[in-house]
This record gives structure tokens, C-alpha cells and sequence, in this order.
């Protein structure tokens, strides 16, 4: 078998052990490559899901051109790119002060190829939400509908995966979250001042 074949048949294999993840099925972790080489190649879920992140992002930057709302596109982009690499580096650091590091690998690996099952989940509804395919209530109940299924399946993936109980898990899920909003955040302060401020008002607004 070649090395491309090989490749493609890893890359098919982890997606399918996520994808029984994303079905609440703790076998998914078993179906994982967990070796070494297993954890570098994880993050080749970057590339595999580059295409369903970056659609949206493209589309939201003619759309906001044409509303004169300052685009987020390059801060979407140092985010994707970043993302991954981020969290292993925060993980292991924090997985090692809460004494959780044991299963640090296998917990990396599942996180990372589970970010494609969230895009390929996210796109559709993206999708027709720009389109304006749905109404503006209906289309936020569903994407509030999506957002609790991804934030349970990624602690359904850290419960799994880290071997912990539900509750540590939450603890987990959290910690992570607000790591990466702060990241997202400090990255449109920095590229994006016009956009932030505008954000932080309407927050502030409704606050």
C-alpha cells in the first residue's frame, strides 16, 4: 500500500472513531491511533478541516464589505490556524497542574479530529443562515440547539478520553473555552480594534 493510501486510510479511521464519539459512544477512543506517531498526525485535522472553516469565513467577508462592517477574516483565520497547536500547549500545562496528564496523548488526538466532525456539523447551518434560507428566531434556536450539542459532544470527548468523571470533565470543557475566547478576543483587539470596540459596546448594550 502506498504512503498516500496509507495516509488517507488514517486520516478516514481517526474520522470515523470521532465520528462514533460524536454518537456518545466511548468505543471511538479504542478505534483512535493513540501511539506517538498517532498524536503528531492528529493534527493533520487542521488541513482536513480547513475547507469547512474557511467557507463561512469567506462568505461573511463579502457580506460584511457590502454591510461596511469591518471584517474579522484575518482574526479567523490566525485563530484556525492556531487553535490546535494552542491547546496542546495550554492542555498540558493545566491537565499537569490538576494531576489529569496521564491520559494527556489520547485526549490531544480525539480533541483534534473531533474539531472536524464540529465544522462539518456547523457548515450546513452556517450555510443557510447566510443564505437566509431560515428566519432570524428560528435560525438562532438552532444555532443554540448546535452550540449545546457541540459543547456536550467536546465534553463528552474530554470525559472519554482523559478517563475522568462528568463533572471533571465540566471543569475541563470550561477552562478550555475561556482560554480560547480570550485568545479570539485578543486577537480582534489587536487586528480588528473597529470591531471590538463595536462588540464590547453591544455587549455592554445588552448588558
Amino acid at each position: 500500500m502506498s504512503e498516500e493510501n496509507q495516509s488517507e486510510n488514517a486520516i478516514l479511521s481517526s474520522l470515523k472513531a470521532v465520528w462514533t464519539l460524536a454518537r456518545f459512544d466511548g468505543r471511538g477512543m479504542q478505534m483512535l491511533d493513540l501511539s506517538a506517531e498517532g498524536f503528531w498526525k492528529s493534527f493533520w485535522a487542521m488541513a482536513v478541516a480547513a475547507p469547512l472553516a474557511f467557507l463561512p469565513v469567506l462568505i461573511g467577508q463579502g457580506m460584511a464589505e457590502q454591510a461596511g462592517i469591518p471584517s474579522t477574516f484575518w482574526p479567523s483565520v490566525i485563530s484556525y490556524l492556531i487553535h490546535l497547536p494552542l491547546t496542546a500547549f495550554i492542555m498540558i500545562y493545566f491537565l499537569r497542574y490538576m494531576k489529569l496528564d496521564a491520559n494527556y496523548a489520547p485526549m490531544i488526538i480525539a480533541y483534534n479530529w473531533s474539531t472536524v466532525i464540529i465544522y462539518a456539523i456547523s457548515l450546513p447551518l452556517s450555510l443557510i443562515i447566510v443564505g437566509g434560507t431560515i428566519g432570524q428566531d428560528v435560525g438562532v434556536l438552532v444555532s443554540l440547539l448546535i452550540a449545546g450539542y457541540i459543547y456536550l459532544y467536546r465534553w463528552f470527548v474530554f470525559r472519554e478520553s482523559l478517563r475522568i468523571s462528568g463533572w471533571l470533565a465540566v471543569g475541563v470543557l470550561l477552562f478550555q473555552q475561556l482560554a480560547m475566547l480570550l485568545v479570539d478576543m485578543l486577537l480582534l483587539r489587536l487586528i480588528t480594534p473597529e470591531y471590538f470596540e463595536k462588540l464590547t459596546q453591544t455587549a455592554a448594550l445588552s448588558g
